[in-house]
């Protein structure tokens, strides 16, 4: 796992050699102070789900296809294989899940979002909102309901980062996030817009 500013050597060609990607996806990164979560504290628009209903979501192949292209998910920076027992590392009191997926004569739309968080190194925290699907209609709603959530658990300013399919429409999330006043995060030591997971060939 590296991020595009952070481990170089992922970019040259002796790496890509042993090492093949299995994915990327996009980085959007937010800041939210501890007056702006206040607006959001009765902000739910979706239910959180548990961890455990995603298995259903592993066991439909259509679904499994469309939120998980490459067989494989990652939640706050660590990459799980798609089976049912990872699923209880999740299941943490810091683990928010929400859902709006659905099949619709075979079509399947919406977004899974899982948002965990941790005290960041600087004051504050760090609330990380992994993004499955490529239908960003709802993107708006999980945005709320994982900040209702954060105004409901968290107190102090909150470092957002979000990871998304490069396939989707990541103009949607900018729209949407200036449209709920969210400040762009701009850190000259993390400039990182990409995440991307190597396997190693050996």
């Amino acid at each position: 796992m590296t991020t595009d500013d952070y481990n170089l050597k992922a970019q040259t060609d002796s790496f890509r050699q042993t090492n093949t990607l299995i994915l990327t996806r996009d980085l959007v990164k937010f800041v939210v102070s501890p007056s702006d979560l206040n607006e959001y504290t009765d902000l739910l628009p979706h239910k959180n789900i548990s961890v455990y209903q995603v298995k259903s979501y592993f066991d439909t192949e259509s679904i499994r296809k469309y939120l998980f292209p490459e067989d494989r998910m990652i939640v706050e920076w660590v990459p799980y294989r798609l089976l049912s027992s990872n699923l209880a590392l999740l299941d943490k009191k810091n683990t928010v899940c929400v859902s709006d997926v659905k099949v619709d004569d075979e079509i399947v739309s919406g977004l899974l979002s899982i948002g965990t968080y941790y005290k960041a190194s600087r004051p504050g925290y760090v609330y990380c909102l992994d993004l499955y699907g490529t239908d960003m209609s709802s993107v708006r709603d999980h945005l709320l309901s994982h900040l209702g959530c954060i105004a409901k658990m968290l107190d102090d300013i909150v470092y957002v980062l979000v990871f998304v399919d490069n396939r989707c429409e990541k103009e949607k999330l900018s729209y949407v996030s200036a449209e709920l006043g969210l400040v762009n995060w701009i850190d000259s030591h993390f400039k990182s817009t990409l995440q991307s997971l190597f396997e190693s060939k050996l």
